[in-house]
This record gives structure tokens, C-alpha cells and sequence, in this order.
């Protein structure tokens, strides 16, 4: 990995030549393998039409998708553990039938060290004003608020989050956005998707078009 020295950038992860084939086809996703760096404190979206491996190039990162030779090719390189890496992908993920409070109770002991919840995070999106309800009950917007708190905490180097604006008032996207300018302050490597090109262009440093 290479590492910030004189003025040069961190990379977080880096990928060579990248690609994949669903099962049961044999054409890969990308019509030309994806070659890309990261950087510490970074900001890049993925834009593409529906389809076009968005998601799925997230859940490769992530290591959701099993490195199968037959169907994985090229590199992934990347210095940071899976603990320090935040996943928001497909749908937010929660525990639905407890309530807000205790799916952010559960994750602050499931991480292993005491007060590692990002509790200005969860204050600056509000999450606390639906303590007491049931994840299941809660809007899209605040679905979508909850799942952030709940995979970002205070060690995060790396976020990957697919359509994390989607379906929020403005409001909501607007508090979201900050969220996205404080970690990108504070040295975290993010990669979002959005089929708004709009909502990429006014946080991301740089896109790539997939």
C-alpha cells in the first residue's frame, strides 16, 4: 500500500484490472477490467446505468462476493482490517424487530470496545428522537439514518455505501451530506452510489463511470 510520504496521499485500496462474472453467465460485468486507487480522506462515486456492476463492485470490495478464480480477476489491495471497514450496501441492515435504541445498544457491544458508536453522528442525524420505536416501524429516510450510525463508528477508515441518499427529504440528504464532509475531514476514505448524477457531483472528489 502506498503511504503518505512528502506530500503524497494514503491509499486505503487500490484495485488492478478488476472484474467478475455472475454465476451462470460467462461475460464479465465490466466491458473493460477497473483499474483504481482510494485515497485517505477521500470521496469518489460510482455512476453508471442500472446494471452496471455498481453494487456489485461495493460488495467485492466489502468481501460479500467470495474470490472464486473462475469468476473473480485482478487485485484488491487493501492495508485496512474488515474492522475498520463500514458496509452499507443493497438495504440497511438493522435488527427490525428491536427498537432503535437497542439495535445501537447491540452494535456498541457487538464492536468489541465500549463508546465506539460515533455518538455526535447519531446526534447530528437525529436518530435519538426514535429511541424508543422499532426499526421495522421507521421511515426510508430514517431507515436509512439508522443503518449510517450503525456501520459507521469512530475508528471507520473506509465507507462503502450504496444509495445512501436515496428516497430523503432534504432535509435528511442535507444532514447525510454533512455527515459525508466531517469523515472526509476527519481522513475517511468513502465510495458511495447514486443513480443522481446531481447528488455525486456535489460531494464526491472524483467519479468513476462504470
Amino acid at each position: 500500500m502506498k503511504k503518505e510520504t512528502d506530500g503524497q496521499r494514503e491509499t486505503v485500496i487500490e484495485g488492478k484490472e478488476l472484474n467478475y462474472t455472475y454465476p451462470g453467465t460467462k461475460t464479465p460485468v465490466w466491458e473493460k477490467n477497473l483499474t483504481f486507487t482510494i485515497d485517505k480522506g477521500e470521496i469518489v462515486g460510482l455512476a453508471g446505468q442500472n446494471g452496471s456492476g455498481k453494487s456489485t463492485l461495493l460488495r467485492l470490495l466489502a468481501g460479500f462476493i467470495p474470490w472464486e478464480i473462475n469468476r473473480c480477476s485482478g487485485q484488491m489491495i487493501t492495508g485496512i482490517s474488515e474492522r475498520d471497514m463500514a458496509c452499507v450496501i443493497d438495504r440497511p441492515s438493522f435488527f427490525s424487530d428491536l427498537s432503535v435504541r437497542d439495535n445501537l445498544r447491540l452494535m456498541d457491544r457487538m464492536n468489541g470496545e465500549k463508546g465506539l458508536m460515533d455518538e455526535k453522528l447519531a446526534e447530528l442525524l437525529g436518530i435519538h428522537e426514535f429511541d424508543r420505536i422499532k426499526a421495522s416501524k421507521l421511515s426510508l429516510g430514517n431507515k436509512q439514518k439508522l443503518a449510517l450510525c450503525l456501520a459507521i463508528h469512530r475508528k471507520t477508515k473506509l465507507a462503502l455505501l450504496d444509495e445512501p441518499l436515496n428516497g430523503l427529504d432534504p432535509f435528511t440528504k442535507a444532514s447525510v451530506l454533512s455527515c459525508l464532509r466531517k469523515w472526509r475531514k476527519q481522513g475517511m476514505a468513502v465510495i458511495l452510489t447514486s443513480h443522481i448524477p446531481g447528488d455525486l457531483e456535489q460531494i464526491c472528489d472524483r467519479i468513476l463511470y462504470l
